[in-house]
């Protein structure tokens, strides 16, 4: 006769190896960011003319907290989105975005200076590509667990972590939703 355990804890084993698959997923989230970062930062070497006379009127969102949010949360969910894709999507997304984000810093910065990025966007910024950053890892947890932790086998471990990648996941949405807070302030008091 088998005996069923009591206790349904997760024991402390695969307590540490969920914290370290979601440490190496939030160091490869890391990297993919900063390359694509620098690579979208290295790519302007100079404002374009047309750029310069308008500045800021291209702008796909009329600053509501409503819009910065549906925009963010739609970022998250598309970095979110490699844990139904073995973190494909995710790589992929989070490097478009750093690029992106790095390009927009440079022109930000050959604009209207450094400073004046920091200052204006300096408040929320950070809390948006933390988010980001939370999100894309959320995304590759299961594909870290499942590399780093076969106990269990490939894909059942890859499924074991798909719970608590989106516990991951719901910390990047509070961390975006405070950014967008304060951006739609910031917005609103220009």
């Amino acid at each position: 006769m088998k005996t069923v355990p009591t206790d349904t804890r997760t024991p402390p084993r695969d307590d540490r190896a969920a914290r370290r698959a979601l440490g190496w997923a939030a160091a490869a989230a890391t990297a993919i960011f900063v390359a694509g970062f620098l690579v979208g930062y290295g790519s302007i070497s100079q404002v374009p003319g047309p750029l310069q006379a308008t500045a800021g009127a291209g702008q796909d969102h009329d600053g509501s907290f409503g819009s910065i949010l549906v925009r963010n949360l739609g970022a998250a969910a598309l970095l979110y989105g490699g844990v139904l894709t073995g973190g494909l999507l995710t790589g992929t997304s989070l490097a478009l975005l750093s690029a992106y984000v790095g390009a927009t810093a440079k022109i930000g910065v050959l604009n209207v200076g450094a400073a004046a990025v920091a200052g204006a966007a300096g408040w929320y910024a950070g809390l948006e590509f933390l988010g980001c950053l939370v999100a894309a890892a959320a995304g590759l947890h299961p594909l870290a667990a499942a590399l780093t932790g076969r106990r269990h086998g490939l894909l059942r471990t890859y499924l074991t972590a798909l719970p608590a990648s989106l516990g991951v996941f719901a910390l990047a949405v509070v961390l975006l939703l405070a950014a967008a807070g304060i951006e739609a302030v910031l917005i609103a008091r220009r």
